[in-house]
């Protein structure tokens, strides 16, 4: 029984395969969960400011204006 070992090349093409169907893969999982974020925040009637917290202000802010009170 002969079993011939791959050559360097073919391993290479297998990797380059292996690393496409990951990167297929990866790239479709991303889709679903940004698309599961997206009805989410449909869902919950969400915005930015309530995303980010971009609504709070910040502590410099808030002391300036306690004094200015």
């Amino acid at each position: 029984m002969n079993i011939q070992e791959p050559t360097l090349k073919e391993i290479r093409e297998q990797i380059k395969q292996l690393k496409d169907i990951e990167r297929m893969i990866l790239e479709r999982e991303k889709a679903k969960a940004i698309a599961d974020i997206k009805s989410k925040i449909h869902k919950f009637n969400l915005s930015y400011g309530d995303i980010y917290d971009r609504t709070t202000k910040s502590r410099k802010t808030i002391y300036r204006n306690r004094y200015l009170v």
